[in-house]
């Protein structure tokens, strides 16, 4: 009988979204669809972000005698934190949130969702942090079975 995979966008922003300590940081907003508008403004609460996407996926690769295969999948991780002037540094807040979440993810299983492997690929602020504007990036590569059970 075949199974369907697991939406790893979904198993990643549930981990994260669900983790305490993230929940507590005031302004925060973890999503996997994104309103351009809330990042317009400094000034309005929620101008903390971290937005969970897929942006590719590796071919699938038949393994055990053509019954079941692997497929790599892509999970990105983008912190956008936009802060007033003196009452928070953004850079500080940005990497507290990515240390955090490597912390979580380090951990992670996925039990019952098919064979699941996931392994950190890509750690880079793409522009240079500020005090009151930060961008980051994570990218995670998952491994997913797909195939007949």
């Amino acid at each position: 009988m075949p199974f369907v995979q697991a939406d790893v966008v979904d198993l990643f922003y549930q981990t994260i979204s669900s983790d305490s300590q993230l929940k507590n940081t005031a302004g925060l907003v973890v999503e996997k669809i994104v309103d351009r508008k809330a990042l317009a403004s400094t000034s309005e609460p929620g101008n903390k972000r971290i937005i969970i996407s897929k942006p590719r996926c590796g071919p699938f690769e038949w393994n055990c005698g053509g019954v079941a295969g692997q497929i790599r999948e892509y999970v990105k991780i983008e912190t956008v934190v936009k802060t007033v002037e003196g009452q928070e540094n953004a850079e500080e807040l940005c990497k507290s949130l990515k240390s955090r979440m490597k912390e979580i993810l380090f951990s992670a299983q996925w039990l019952g969702t098919g064979w699941l492997y996931h392994k950190e690929v890509q750690d880079q602020f793409p522009s240079a942090p500020m005090k009151t504007r930060a961008y980051h990036i994570l990218v995670y590569e998952v491994t997913c079975s797909v195939g007949n059970s």
